[in-house]
């Protein structure tokens, strides 16, 4: 009956939910999904947080509004990846999120998902991650746009995606990037990124390399350069030609050396 009750309360057809997180046990996931297929009522919201008894099949999450719709973040292994394409709501997506503990095994499943987030767990394996990056052909899929692209791994697995960056003649469309300082090696590295779709970077860096981004041109261009840094730049006019720019200090940075660079 509370169940019952909850569905109501999402039937009122002037309820707007900004986030809906649906976690709780097997047994009640079941109802709530008997709750789902039932329903003719469009439940609006524009977050909705799932794990993959909702993905058994696509008539589960006809209940919510296509349109009011936004983002989805799925906590799921390979076996689900599987049969995402048939969800085509999930396909008209601002940002899909997959969550998961495994490397998907077959990247040309992920093609048809143009605004893409994965994020691995823990007890995901190095060398799956690896793998799965040395065959991540998506990347040269030139309708693929992503909003945000954060790579931090191993120093060997950077070594790795280095050699990719600078191997591939295709340009990645990414809106906001985000890297450290083993990417700042030389500018050919970032070559790869199409500076017109490019509008913000965040560099993880040290005085070292703060003297090296003048030979990005790429870095110029943009709406927003972030350096995050534990050493404060000891001088301040390699900085000149970037005009948007933020500094963000580590902890361990000394407040004196904070004040002198202001």
């Amino acid at each position: 009956d509370s169940h019952e009750n909850l569905l109501s309360l999402f039937k009122n057809p002037k309820l707007r939910l900004d986030k809906l997180a649906i976690q709780c046990s097997n047994r009640k996931k079941k109802e709530i999904k008997k709750l789902f297929e039932r329903s003719n009522q469009k439940i609006r919201v524009r977050q909705l947080n799932i794990d993959e008894k909702f993905l058994q099949r696509p008539t589960i999450l006809h209940v919510f509004d296509d349109e009011a719709l936004k983002e989805v973040t799925v906590i799921t292994d390979d076996e689900y990846i599987r049969i995402l394409n048939e969800f085509d709501i999930l396909k008209k997506l601002e940002m899909f999120t997959i969550c998961t503990w495994r490397c998907p095994t077959d990247p040309t499943l992920l093609y048809n998902f143009p605004r893409l987030t994965i994020k691995y767990y823990n007890s995901c394996e190095e060398v799956e991650v690896s793998h799965f990056i040395k065959n991540f052909d998506l990347f040269k899929n030139p309708k693929l746009r992503l909003e945000e692209l954060s790579i931090y791994c191993s120093w060997d697995q950077k070594k790795e995606i280095i050699k990719l960056f600078e191997r591939s003649n295709q340009k990645i469309h990414v809106k906001r990037l985000n890297i450290d300082c083993k990417f700042l090696q030389k500018p050919t590295i970032l070559h790869m990124f199409d500076d017109e779709a490019l509008k913000e970077v965040a560099v993880i860096t040290s005085d070292e390399y703060i003297r090296n981004l003048n030979e990005f041109d790429i870095l110029k261009k943009l709406e927003m350069l972030t350096i995050r840094t534990d050493r404060c730049p000891s001088d301040p006019t390699l900085l000149y030609n970037f005009s948007r720019l933020t500094f963000k200090f580590f902890d361990s940075c000394e407040e004196d050396d904070v004040s002198r660079f202001i």
